[in-house]
């Protein structure tokens, strides 16, 4: 009977980390930039060692549009041992973060591309969210600037050649379906504002 109680009580903390886990990421999703719920957010990810809790901790930390925040986390980020990969932190920057978001994630790749290269072998499944980051351009200067830092850094990227043809080539259908639809997007919301 010991062990039948023990896996009742593992079962029903199953259950309460599962409600936790819930009750969280419906919270933060509500208010992220306050300042004080951020700072408990990241006193959780601090404490956290569990994979899963890791991964919503540091989505919602990159919800906030504050620089200084997110400079906080990629310097965390690069500790000896970080709470969860270092390219979850600056991935999930960009995919959270808005747009403010995306070009900070961008500019801080380029600053920093010599370290996540010493961190991650250039050919990893990593690297490859980390090359990701530009996709959500639409622009074709932004699409010039990425394609020029991508190739000044050929010799470091190995088979992440084939992403960053990806990226850009998504870059390029961005620019196209903005110039499609935007005017009538425009013209849309102009309408639902009258």
């Amino acid at each position: 009977t010991q062990s039948s109680g023990s896996s009742g009580i593992n079962a029903e903390y199953g259950q309460i980390k599962d409600i936790f886990v819930t009750v969280t990421r419906t919270a933060i999703l509500y208010d992220t930039d306050n300042h004080d719920n951020w700072e408990a957010m990241w006193t959780l990810l601090q404490n956290s060692d569990w994979e899963a809790d890791l991964k919503i901790y540091i989505a919602a930390l990159a919800m906030t549009d504050s620089k200084d925040k997110w400079d906080k986390m990629i310097e965390a980020s690069f500790e000896k041992k970080p709470k969860s990969d270092c390219y979850r932190y600056l991935y999930y920057i960009a995919v959270y973060g808005g747009d403010a978001g995306v070009e900070y994630a961008w500019e801080t790749l380029q600053t920093r591309w010599d370290d996540y290269t010493l961190k991650y072998n250039t050919t990893s499944f990593s690297m490859g969210y980390l090359v990701e980051i530009p996709a959500a351009f639409d622009t074709i200067e932004k699409h010039n600037e990425v394609k020029a830092f991508f190739e000044s850094k050929r010799d470091t990227i190995g088979t992440g050649q084939k992403t960053v043809a990806e990226t850009l080539a998504t870059i390029k259908t961005n620019i196209e379906k903005k110039g499609k639809f935007g005017p009538d997007i425009v013209d849309w919301i102009k309408k639902q504002m009258m």
